[in-house]
Formats: C-alpha cells, sequence, structure tokens
C-alpha cells in the first residue's frame, strides 16, 4: 500500500462542501437607473463671491427693529423678586397633624398586622370571596388560614385525579409577639393622627397542608400495621421491667396539655364589625397632654423600651445647649461612648469655630486613635492610684488599639484594679490575651488635622515621663 507523505507538512486547507452543477452562483441582475433628463445638474461655480450687505450700525437697527417690543428688563426684576419670595415661602408650615395614641382597641382584642410576602399589593389574596376558615392558636402563637382554589381558572389542572387534586389551599406562620411597642398602626382623619400599638406581625406562607393530609390518611388507612407496632412496643416494655401503662398515661397527659386550634370568624374590610373596631381604633376622649416630661420619656411613654435592654443615659442636646461650650464638653466627654469622634463634638457646638472647640478639647480631653477622650484629671478629681493607672491605660492605646495582658502592673492588686479601668475603653478578648479599643480609630481626622495630632503627641510624652516614674509592666 503506497501513502503519499510528501504534502504532510503544507498548511492544512478547509475541505470545500459539495455543490450539484446546477446550484452554481447566478448574481442577480440590477436594471441601471438613468438619470432623468429633465433634471439639470447644479455646479457651484467657486468664481462667483456672494455679497452680504450689512448695516452701518447694528445697534440703531436693532433698536429700531424692536421699537414696538417692551422692555424685558422690568419683567425680569419682577420675576426675580417673585422667586425670592417663593425661596422665603419654602419653609412655611403647610399643614399640622396631631398625634394621637390609642393603647388599645379593646380589652379582649389584639391587633396584628398579616402579610403575604409572595403575593405584590397588587395581587392580592381576596380574602372576602376565597376564605374559608381562620385558625389560632394563641399560646403556641401559630395561625393558619384555610382559602379555596379557583379549579376554573386556566391554570388549575382538571386532568389529575380526584384524590391529588387540591381543591383548596392553606398559609400559615408561628409569629413571635413583639418585646415592646416599637410598631403602630396608624388612622389618619382629617388634621388627627390616631396611632394603635401593634401586638404581633405574622407573615402567612403556604403551608402545604395537602401533602400533610396524604401522609396522614396513609397512616390512617394502615390499623393493622398499628396494632402490630403496638404490640411490638408493649413486648418491649415487658422485657425491660417497665408498665406499658404508664407510657400511656403519659401520652394521655401530653394530649391534654396540647393546645386546639380556635377556629375564628374572618370579615371583610368592609363588613359591620371591621368598621364598628376601626372606630374603636379611634380615641373618642380628648385627653390634654400636660408637657412637664421630656421628649425621650413622651418617647418611652408612647413606645416602651423593651425590659431587657438599658435605657440610654445622658443629658439631651437641648439641655447641653443651654450651657456653656466648655461647660457642655465637660459634661458631654465623661458620658457614653466614652471616646467621641470630632464630628459628633461639633454637633453639639453648632455656631462654634473650631478654633474654639480644639481650646476646649485641649483643655478636658487626650487623642486618642483620631477620638477624643476626657482627660482623667474630669473623673478623678482628686487624682490618687487610680488616676495613674488610667494614665497608663490610656497612653497605651494612643500608641496602639490593643492592650497586651504583659503590660499590666507587676503588682497583682494594681493588675486587678488596671483591668477594672481597661473595661471603660476596651473589650478584653481572652483567646488573645489581650484588650481591644472598642471604637474604630478616626483615620480622616488623624489627616486632615496633622497639627492638632502632633500637639498631642507632644502631651502624650510628658505624661509617659510621669508615668514611667512609679511602675513598669510585668
Amino acid at each position: 500500500m503506497d501513502l503519499d507523505l510528501v504534502n504532510l507538512d503544507a498548511p492544512v486547507k478547509k475541505p470545500g462542501k459539495f455543490a450539484p452543477k446546477n446550484s452554481k452562483f447566478k448574481p442577480v441582475v440590477k436594471h441601471k437607473i438613468e438619470p432623468d433628463a429633465s433634471i439639470p445638474k447644479v455646479e457651484i461655480d467657486d468664481s462667483i463671491k456672494t455679497e452680504i450687505e450689512q448695516p452701518s450700525d447694528p445697534v440703531s437697527a436693532s433698536h429700531e427693529a424692536n421699537a414696538g417690543v417692551k422692555n424685558d428688563t422690568d419683567a425680569t426684576d419682577i420675576k426675580m423678586d417673585i422667586d425670592d419670595r417663593e425661596l422665603d415661602e419654602e419653609d412655611k408650615v403647610v399643614r399640622e397633624i396631631d398625634v394621637i395614641f390609642t393603647s388599645s382597641v379593646d380589652a379582649n382584642s389584639k391587633l396584628c398586622v398579616l402579610q403575604y410576602p409572595l403575593r405584590p399589593c397588587w395581587r392580592p389574596y381576596k380574602l372576602e370571596d376565597i376564605c374559608q376558615e381562620v385558625r389560632v392558636k394563641p399560646e403556641a402563637a401559630e395561625m393558619e388560614i384555610t382559602m379555596s382554589v379557583q379549579v376554573d381558572s386556566d391554570n388549575f389542572d382538571t386532568d389529575v385525579d380526584d384524590d391529588r387534586a387540591m381543591a383548596k389551599q392553606a398559609v400559615s406562620t408561628a409569629w413571635r409577639s413583639l418585646v415592646a411597642n416599637d410598631y403602630a398602626v396608624g388612622i389618619l382623619i382629617g388634621s388627627e393622627l390616631h396611632l394603635n400599638p401593634v401586638h404581633a406581625v405574622v407573615q402567612l406562607r403556604p403551608s402545604m397542608q395537602h401533602l400533610k393530609h396524604d401522609i396522614q390518611s396513609k397512616q390512617m388507612n394502615t390499623p393493622v400495621d398499628e396494632a402490630i407496632k403496638s404490640e411490638k412496643s408493649t413486648k418491649q416494655f415487658k422485657k425491660q421491667g417497665k408498665a406499658p401503662g404508664a407510657v400511656e398515661v403519659v401520652t394521655e397527659q401530653n394530649s391534654g396539655t396540647k393546645e386546639q386550634w380556635i377556629p375564628l370568624k374572618y370579615h371583610g374590610e368592609h363588613s359591620p364589625v371591621s368598621r364598628r373596631y376601626m372606630e374603636n381604633m379611634v380615641a373618642q376622649q380628648d385627653s390634654q397632654l400636660q408637657f412637664s416630661m421630656s421628649r425621650s420619656d413622651y418617647i418611652d411613654s408612647l413606645c416602651p423600651a423593651t425590659s431587657g435592654k438599658p435605657r440610654p443615659q445622658g443629658s439631651s442636646r437641648s439641655s447641653l445647649l443651654k450651657l456653656p461650650l466648655e461647660e457642655r464638653f465637660k459634661i458631654y466627654l465623661l458620658e457614653e461612648p466614652r471616646a467621641h469622634r470630632f464630628d459628633a463634638l461639633k454637633h453639639i457646638a453648632p455656631g462654634s469655630c473650631e478654633e474654639d472647640i480644639f481650646k476646649v478639647l485641649n483643655e478636658h480631653a487626650h487623642l486618642i486613635q483620631g477620638l477624643w477622650v476626657a482627660k482623667t484629671k474630669l473623673k478623678f478629681r482628686n487624682g490618687g492610684p487610680d488616676a495613674l493607672l488610667r494614665n497608663y491605660a490610656m497612653l497605651q492605646f494612643s500608641k496602639s488599639p490593643i492592650f497586651h495582658e504583659v503590660q499590666l502592673p507587676k503588682q497583682a492588686a494594681r493588675g486587678e484594679r488596671m483591668k477594672v479601668i481597661l473595661d471603660e475603653f476596651a473589650a478584653k478578648r481572652d483567646s488573645f490575651r489581650d484588650w481591644k479599643f472598642r471604637e474604630r480609630p478616626d483615620d480622616s481626622f488623624l489627616k486632615k488635622y496633622p497639627d492638632i495630632v502632633m500637639g498631642q503627641k507632644l502631651i502624650w510624652d510628658q505624661v509617659e515621663q510621669e508615668v514611667s516614674k512609679y511602675f513598669r509592666p510585668g
């Protein structure tokens, strides 16, 4: 067998496709469009120059042309005056609404908000037409709503077996009651907004009850298997020396303690019952509120804070603004958080320039990681060992946001006292054997005010010389 290996190194050629002889490409004949002889061809002669006559006095000509037109200068001035009036009236109060609080709709009623996450607002369930049953377990905080399925819809499969056909659907949820009245429902009537606290927010989702029904029906259709299982369990209890009657007693107790469903009746939005409850959500008696309490206390009375969450302590901004700038900062620096950002400090000093603010801060605060912390003399006016330990802790945090355990004083008493002081600024990390500064460094302040940072560094150098005389770290 002879092989032709001469053209192995030649480039690979793409094989051509087979085409019959009668199917060769034939170009389509295009008819030539001849120009119409009636349209003469226009040629531009560059030798001919167009002369444009301009008026000798354009200003006077324009005045003559606009002789009959009213000058717009006066109209512009009038428009600017109107715009200024509009700017002044932008912040004008256009409406005042009184807020009225209703503690409860009824002594035996609870207000819940039902949410349907799987249905958009433009495609609701229309419970007035399809709702069949509403069940609730108050103690277990469970709710179920059974709705009929539109069997005449195009999306319903009529060819499915009767035992698998889904003639109804259920949505259910298990909610958690709100610890505090953080949410409220408002009804706006005229210039009055009536607020009602919400007991719970319920999200209803499909519960697939038809699948659970099939499982239960299968279990109900096998009584022989259940008898065999009960007989086997009885034999096992006899082998273990335990009476099966004890198991029956426990089962009866568990079944007795299980909460039963409470059926409810659904009323539509426009039903008389719904209208009566809507009227109860509107306060009927006027009670003038005497504003002898502060704003924070008023908000707490409207929406009480949670029992497990402590109420924030500190002076209000309105009370601080009544004090001089220096006294204002001396009080604010000692409040939580212990490290304050410069932007927050400027918030309680409106109208004061940065020069005045820095003058007060340099007198009563230290700069640590771009944050301002009250000096020890504000916290410990009489000095003492705790003042020395606090200065040492702040000195270490000014160098690094991490305070290692090896930096504690050698003496056990001072070391334990230092741990208490460290909790003021940092959080202890047992796995790393250190304390980390709670607040994040303010790098933007360090870059924006390098002169202030350098001045504070000189102050820390003096503090380090004083602290190093008394003790050394372990």
